[in-house]
């Protein structure tokens, strides 16, 4: 007999789960803010992943979206040239693609 996880979840546990979710949307949404107005920078997020945890779970398209002058297209012809699969996270990535993805970005803002 298998017991649901659904029985042992309350009204305040799902409540407390739905703030959590929206703080967290709150901070991906502000640290790329962040980085479209160049506070932050990718190799800031990409390389200090444990001072920004919250932004592990950002896909790689999201962060290069943030950019002026990068559309979703223009993510995804950068991702597929440094062969970053598109469904790939930040917190995903290996250290050669977080270097060769700072180097794209580099090469975007000169």
């Amino acid at each position: 007999m298998s017991v649901s996880i659904v029985e042992y979840s309350t009204k305040e546990s799902r409540a407390e789960a739905t703030r959590k979710s929206v703080e967290l949307r709150r901070k991906r949404a502000e640290t790329l803010k962040q980085v479209r107005k160049y506070e932050v920078t990718a190799q800031d997020i990409l390389f200090n992943l444990d001072k920004y945890p919250h932004m592990s779970r950002v896909r790689v398209y999201h962060l290069l979206d943030a950019y002026y002058g990068v559309s979703r297209e223009g993510a995804f012809k950068i991702m597929e040239a440094l062969k970053i699969s598109q469904g790939k996270r930040l917190g995903g990535l290996g250290n050669n693609q977080r270097i060769k993805l700072i180097t794209a970005i580099e090469e975007l803002n000169k």
